[in-house]
């Protein structure tokens, strides 16, 4: 759920709330939103760090590839088939 819908949703509650609610209400909201906005902000860092890394392996891992294809393509087939038997428990 984006930042966004959450804020939205907590508008549409504070608008049938009590007038003494309000502060209560629009605190809340407020951080809700802030902390949602920090989880965004961790979970765009944490993806670019993946990004990277799976980048740099790639790198590593493609002369390697080149030089001996069909042990790559046997290395993959077997990868395959484990986490085929893992899916399946």
């Amino acid at each position: 759920m984006s930042a966004h819908s959450v804020k939205s949703t907590v508008t549409k509650i504070d608008t049938g709330a009590p007038d003494s609610a309000a502060p209560d209400v629009e605190e809340s909201a407020a951080a809700t939103n802030e902390t949602l906005a920090q989880l965004e902000d961790q979970l765009h860092r944490i993806a670019d760090s993946l990004k990277e890394s799976a980048k740099s392996l790639g790198d590593l891992a493609s002369p390697q590839i080149q030089q001996r294809p069909l042990a790559a393509i046997g290395v993959a087939f077997l990868a395959g088939i484990a986490v085929a038997k893992l899916l399946r428990r």
